[in-house]
Parts: C-alpha cells; sequence; structure tokens
C-alpha cells in the first residue's frame, strides 16, 4: 500500500483536472491586473459632436498661442539688457570716483616735484628753508613796478597781496598758521624774471602745505568736479546709444 502526500490526493484524475482549472483562473486573475475603476470622464473634455479640426485650423491656433510667448520673450530681454546697463553704469560710476581721488603712483611723484615748484594763475610759491618751514611766494611783475606799487597786508591765517596797477592777486585765507613778525618781502629776480617775493615762516614747520591758500583748494577742488561730471555724462551717453540700439 503506498502513502499518499501531504499536499493532497493529486494522483486522482478529479484532483488533477480541480487543480489545472485553479491554475488557469488564478493566471488569467493576474493577466487582467487589479480592478481598479478608472476615473470618470467629464462632459467638456470630450465632446463627440465636436468636429475634427483640420491641420490648417491646428496651425492657426498653435501659431496664435505662440505670439505672446514669442512677445514676452525680447520685453524680458529688453528688460535684462536695461539692468545689466544700469548695473554696468553704476560699477563704472564707482570704479571712476575710487580712481579719480585715490592718486596714482605717478600722480603722487608728481605731487612730490611739485610742491618744489607749484604754479596757480598768476603766482608761484614753495616749501623751502630749513627743513620746509619757509612758504616762498613769486608774484611776477614788469619794469614799471616799485615796492610802493606793492600792497601786502598779512595776518596768521590770512594773506592779500594787491598791486596798484594789476588789483588784487591773492585775497584769501592761508592753508595753515604762520608767524608775521617773521614773515617779509622785497623785488628781486626769480628765475630770470622780475618778481615780489614773499617768505612766510610756519608756524608748524613739520607740517606739508598741499596748497596756498583756501581759495586755491576750491579751485582745484571744481576743476576735478566738473571732470568728474563730465566723465558721467560721456558714460550716460553711452548707455543711452546702447538702449536705443538695442530697442530698436
Amino acid at each position: 500500500m503506498s502513502r499518499l502526500p501531504r499536499s493532497g490526493p493529486f494522483n486522482s484524475v478529479t484532483a488533477r483536472k480541480y487543480a489545472a482549472s485553479q491554475v488557469a483562473d488564478a493566471l488569467h486573475l493576474q493577466m487582467q491586473g487589479p480592478k481598479v475603476p478608472l476615473p470618470p470622464i467629464s462632459q467638456g473634455s470630450l465632446s463627440l459632436r465636436e468636429p475634427v479640426r483640420t491641420a490648417r485650423q491646428a496651425t492657426a491656433t498653435a501659431t496664435a498661442t505662440a505670439e505672446p510667448i514669442l512677445h514676452s520673450k525680447p520685453q524680458a530681454k529688453r528688460s535684462n539688457g536695461a539692468a545689466g546697463l544700469l548695473s554696468m553704469l553704476a560699477i563704472a560710476m564707482a570704479t571712476l570716483v575710487t580712481r579719480w581721488f585715490q592718486p596714482s603712483k605717478r600722480s603722487l611723484s608728481r605731487m612730490n616735484r611739485a610742491r618744489m615748484a607749484r604754479r596757480f594763475l598768476s603766482y608761484q610759491w614753495e616749501e623751502a628753508g630749513k627743513d620746509g618751514r619757509e612758504i616762498r611766494l613769486y608774484v611776477p611783475v614788469d619794469e614799471t613796478v616799485k615796492e610802493k606799487h606793492v600792497e601786502i597786508e598779512l595776518t596768521e591765517s590770512k594773506l592779500r597781496v594787491g598791486l596798484k596797477l594789476r588789483g588784487q592777486v591773492i585775497d584769501s585765507d592761508l592753508y595753515d598758521m604762520v608767524n608775521p613778525h617773521e614773515s617779509h618781502w622785497f623785488i628781486d629776480q626769480h628765475e630770470g624774471r622780475r618778481c615780489v617775493a614773499v617768505t612766510l615762516m610756519k608756524k608748524n614747520m613739520w607740517k606739508r602745505w598741499d596748497f596756498l591758500t583756501s581759495s586755491e583748494a576750491a579751485c582745484l577742488r571744481v576743476l576735478g568736479c566738473v571732470k568728474t561730471l563730465l566723465a558721467f555724462g560721456c558714460l550716460v551717453m553711452f548707455v543711452q546709444k546702447q538702449l536705443l540700439v538695442r530697442a530698436i
């Protein structure tokens, strides 16, 4: 007598037919997949009465849809270009101002050489004497000018030099304090020219003078501002030209 296996009576014909049909049903269900209901179709998404559009109509619709997109891209490019030009203008202006007010090595050496022989309008001055304590001022005059024609008034902080035949030459505050009692003037030759030589004695011998008077400093600052404004105007004109070119 043979023993039956633990899995069941598969040796019989009925069992075999039952097992075969069950396996076929299982395979059929697996091939069909899970029974998930499909989402409902809305009435607006599909209309059977809607006529089929031709290729020409579809092309016209696509062109009309793409037109606002094509028009929006140049506007975005123009706005980005304007912002870029404005940023370039700001950077250029900052660089210009920085370079303008920060002297280079060449300008510093030029300033050091100019300390010994400065020329401004109708006079010349320099730092001289022992340890640069003296300020020497030279006002060119002709042979007709005598000492009686020269008028000089000096205080600790102000200098006025006038000629009866030419009017006021200097009338302004000095760069720093001087000693009026130690200062003097006379008519002499300087660099082959006749001039009124004025010697001013500094109170602070260690301080270098960048200017002789406050009016000289103000005039030089005005000239610097004019140059800066001219450069800024050139930059603005360049930016406007670039904007017009891009707009066209």
